[in-house]
């Protein structure tokens, strides 16, 4: 008897795709590396913006900042 598996959700906003690649980034250096303050504090934040686009716009700021935090998980 095979298992059949359910396809993974789609995300259909692309800024909410990017903010959860990011946060995977994150989680994954912070898996490797420990969990230090300043990566459960980047993963926070990238949480809350993820939380901003869902129900509403995230600000030009913030997206500045998403950039220079991908720059770093790069």
């Amino acid at each position: 008897m095979s298992v059949k598996k359910k396809p993974a959700k789609r995300v259909t906003n692309p800024r909410i795709s990017k903010l959860l690649q990011l946060k995977y980034r994150v989680e994954k250096r912070r898996d490797k590396y420990g969990k230090t303050n300043n990566y459960n504090r980047d993963r926070q934040l990238v949480l809350k913006w993820i939380n901003h686009c869902k129900f509403g716009d995230i600000s030009s700021d913030d997206m500045k900042q998403a950039n220079d935090m991908w720059k770093r998980y790069d």
